[in-house]
């Protein structure tokens, strides 16, 4: 990893630490919980265009508050252990990473989060295949 004025740069496949975020809703305080590898603030405008008010729960309510209801925060710069060199392994890791933060916040039942990013039966073989330790209440996708 190369930290630069802030940036931190993965050199195995050359792109951006990934993080975990959230999106935070003031007035409903309910979160969406998200990841990316791309910058940060790239990600949070993707965000502010997509907001549209058709879709889900996310989508309605981004729609009846505007853009002073919400709080973009960075929630872990995911550490990518050095074993893992290729994207899909990367991208594994942290979506496991992801389930672990709206497992903590709850995002699926009183948050905006839908579903996992993986299948919740795929969590359990990835923490055991990258030593991820954490205890979770799985919530049905739907």
């Amino acid at each position: 990893m190369i930290a630069n004025k802030g940036i931190c740069w993965d050199t195995r496949v050359k792109y951006f630490m990934p993080v975990i975020y959230g999106i935070y809703n003031t007035t409903t305080r309910k979160y969406y919980i998200g990841r990316t590898s791309q910058r940060v603030t790239a990600r949070w405008f993707a965000h502010i265009y997509q907001m549209s008010g058709a879709g889900d729960k996310f989508c309605e309510d981004s729609f009846l508050y505007d853009i002073t209801h919400w709080a973009f925060m960075v929630l872990e710069e995911v550490e990518v252990p050095d074993g893992l060199v290729n994207v899909k392994e990367i991208d594994e890791y942290t979506s496991v990473r992801e389930c672990y933060w709206i497992d903590k916040l709850n995002t699926i039942k009183s948050g905006y989060n839908t579903k996992y990013p993986i299948p919740a039966y795929r969590i359990e073989i990835l923490k055991a295949k990258y030593g991820i330790k954490y205890f979770t209440t799985y919530q049905v996708n739907k």
